[in-house]
């Protein structure tokens, strides 16, 4: 794989291929409108969606996002998916960024200070009974990661720590999720099945 910056050489080496598939780029994205545009709600959804992009290109993996059209289930099951999704991109950023500030010897910077905000995000959401236990593993996964970093970053080391218990545990939590998000939703169509695993598998440490 090119090394095109030392960005991606970073992403690489704290999220390999997940799930047993290899990763491929990331498909364009929209060109987003001008931040100086918009309310604040929007500017803020600018800027996530910016640093989302910018993430899955660093690592870089595939992104396929979750399509409320083409998903056949309840009005609340979609609200439910569209949103857990949503979170679990904004945690896919936090790992992508701190690994990258932490490997580049540097400290653990503000955006560390959304892990609350995104776990309380998460805690907030009331998922469907049938996918409540995919739900439960992905936050403890999340919650896993957090520590990982945390730690890492305390240890002074740049060199990621992937024989850390817990690295492997987040990821056997993220594949045990991935496959009850496919027996959960059978209504949710060929497109976003690929994006359960892509969201999922970009996510992971490994």
């Amino acid at each position: 794989m090119k090394r095109r910056t030392l960005a991606v050489v970073v992403a690489l080496a704290v999220s390999g291929p997940a799930l047993g598939l290899a990763l491929a780029q990331c498909s364009g994205d929209k060109e987003l409108p001008p931040a100086n545009a918009l309310s604040d709600q929007k500017m803020n959804e600018v800027a996530d969606e910016r640093a989302i992009a910018a993430a899955y290109g660093s690592i870089p993996h595939r992104r396929t996002r979750y399509d409320r059209e083409g998903a056949r289930m309840s009005g609340a099951e979609n609200d439910y998916l569209a949103s857990f999704f949503r979170h679990v991109d904004l945690a896919m950023v936090q790992r992508v960024r701190l690994a990258e500030r932490i490997t580049l010897g540097g400290g653990q910077d503000e955006h560390g200070l959304d892990y609350p905000v995104i776990l309380g995000g998460l805690a907030a959401l009331q998922p469907p009974s049938s996918l409540r236990e995919m739900h439960e593993l992905v936050v403890a996964a999340v919650v896993e990661q957090q520590a990982v970093l945390a730690d890492w970053k305390r240890s002074g080391k740049t060199t990621f720590p992937r024989h850390d218990s817990r690295v492997h545990q987040a990821s056997s939590k993220l594949r045990r999720a991935y496959s009850l998000l496919m027996s959960g939703v059978p209504g949710a169509g060929t497109h976003n099945k690929q994006a359960f695993f892509d969201y999922l598998c970009a996510l992971d440490f490994i």
